[in-house]
């Protein structure tokens, strides 16, 4: 794990909602938050049912009763809302409420058993997930009790790789630019992004890419957006040393998972094949790229729209801006 927390204390939450106007679509959420003192027990991360470690997190508890700046976190192909974790308590830490939720049907499991989704039917999914989420954390729909107080004014969309495609997209909807006050896209998959679409975003945006992301590279992925975005409302920064999963917890899971009894043969294989996915090198120290994320998402988060601050951090991990 990082070491890179703040002042407070970080409860953990757990809720399944269910969309009735999507034929009952059920969506698994995570909740981080700010506690106001110590409670609870610490909660495990699971690779497997039962098979897993612990992070800083604990159940429940108190949150914070100010109104908490908060982040929706969506995530990227195949992944869950359970792989930014680091990320996400980090943040908390810092006193952000920060909200995950799954994309039913573009999981690890829905993917191994259903095959992957048409990405036209993905998108427009997953635009609908964040749109029913924020509704239901604001109220406008029952049914989510996460007993936090929300400040309006500063909610925050944050996705990694497709969830940046879904993001951007979220944010041009009529819903997305009433309520969204910054975007932060982590290693975005951004290239199917056209001119009409990018005129609807009218929220400062913040893209983090990875010279050595082999997934979604900058020359396809970020380049040839530059010369379409308003550059008065885009922060574009690229680190190098940096894979597809820089934002995420696959690093951490590559050196934890061997000392984690029950984890199967399989399981550390897959974990093996992943190995240069975090810096570009497999080997490389994982947790300076991981702890430059955070403290890139949490400069932003800060102050949105204002570049100084985190071109200063991108420096100090070999980055520089991209506009």
């Amino acid at each position: 794990m990082i070491s890179l927390h703040g002042p407070h204390p970080i409860g953990r939450t757990v809720h399944l909602l269910v969309d009735a106007s999507r034929d009952n679509r059920m969506i698994g959420v995570e909740v981080w938050f700010p506690q106001a003192e110590v409670s609870g027990e610490l909660m495990m991360y699971e690779l497997l049912p039962g098979v897993g470690f612990f992070g800083a997190s604990r159940s429940g508890g108190v949150p914070k009763s100010a109104p908490l700046p908060t982040v929706i976190v969506s995530h990227g192909h195949t992944g869950t809302r359970l792989v930014y974790s680091q990320l996400c308590e980090a943040l908390a830490s810092y006193g952000y409420a920060v909200i995950a939720l799954d994309h039913p049907g573009d999981t690890m499991a829905d993917v191994l058993l259903n095959g992957p989704m048409e990405e036209s039917k993905n998108l427009e999914a997953r635009v609908a997930d964040l749109t029913f989420l924020l509704s239901s954390l604001l109220g406008d729909v029952p049914g989510f009790d996460h007993g936090l107080s929300i400040d309006r004014s500063a909610i925050s969309a944050l996705g990694h790789s497709f969830g940046a495609y879904a993001i951007m997209t979220w944010a041009g909807t009529d819903q997305g630019r009433n309520a969204l006050a910054s975007l932060i896209t982590l290693e975005p998959y951004l290239m199917h992004l056209t001119a009409d679409d990018l005129s609807l975003i009218s929220t400062p945006t913040f893209i983090v890419a990875g010279e050595n992301d082999a997934t979604t590279p900058v020359a396809t992925n970020i380049d040839p957006l530059l010369a379409l975005v308003d550059p008065s409302l885009t922060t574009a920064l690229v680190l190098s040393g940096v894979g597809h999963q820089g934002c995420s917890d696959v690093g951490m899971y590559i050196e934890v998972a061997p000392t984690v009894a029950g984890v199967p043969d399989f399981v550390l294989d897959f974990m093996g094949t992943m190995g240069a996915d975090t810096t570009g090198t497999a080997g490389e120290p994982w947790r300076p790229v991981t702890e430059a994320h955070i403290e890139l998402v949490r400069t932003w988060l800060e102050s949105p729209g204002d570049t100084t601050g985190v071109v200063g951090v991108a420096e100090r991990y070999r980055g520089r801006s991209l506009l």
